[in-house]
């Protein structure tokens, strides 16, 4: 049977859950847990040719026929250093060379986690491919290729993340 109680001065409580909330928020151990799980989580799934994006785990588009004929010809000429763990001609995981998802990196702010791609040189593939990283990304989005969200079972593990420092600040608090 459930037991019925009062709260005496509820400004206090409200103070003390105010509190609470506000030193999970910052607390930079908890933040770069939920940053080092999600980037590992996107590139790791990205790399096995899935996209969490609108989060639903979802295989990646078979390539074009010319575009596995490309990548075929960039593999028989060797020209390029291509990604013997992830690299395959025909696959779809927007790995060519590694560098686009090696760069994908995370930093953490007061009170929140942000995903960016860093800007260390690329390897230029092919002449006029000059972008920069982010700008690769979009071209992959546009191309139906794009790959940063989580999906439903990853967010449930960034909960979990943030329940466990919940309940430890609330037994050292208390």
């Amino acid at each position: 049977m459930a037991k019925n109680f009062r709260i005496g001065n509820v400004n206090a409580v409200s103070n003390q859950i105010i509190k609470v909330f506000d030193t999970v928020k910052q607390q930079k151990k908890t933040l770069d847990e939920i940053g080092r799980f999600s980037r590992d989580r996107i590139v790791s799934e990205a790399r096995k040719g899935f996209s969490l994006e609108q989060d639903k785990r979802n295989k990646f588009k078979p390539l074009k026929e010319s575009t596995i004929r490309t990548r075929e010809s960039l593999e028989r000429n060797k020209r390029f250093d291509l990604d013997p763990d992830f690299f395959k001609a025909t696959r779809a995981n927007v790995t060519l060379t590694g560098q686009l998802l090696d760069a994908f990196l995370y930093r953490i702010g007061p009170g929140l986690v942000s995903f960016f791609f860093s800007e260390k040189p690329r390897r230029v593939i092919y002449e006029g491919d000059e972008n920069k990283n982010d700008k690769v990304y979009d071209n992959l989005q546009g191309l139906g290729y794009g790959f940063i969200g989580l999906d439903e079972r990853s967010q449930k593990r960034v909960v979990k993340i943030v329940i466990d420092e919940f309940r430890r600040t609330i037994k050292n608090l208390f």
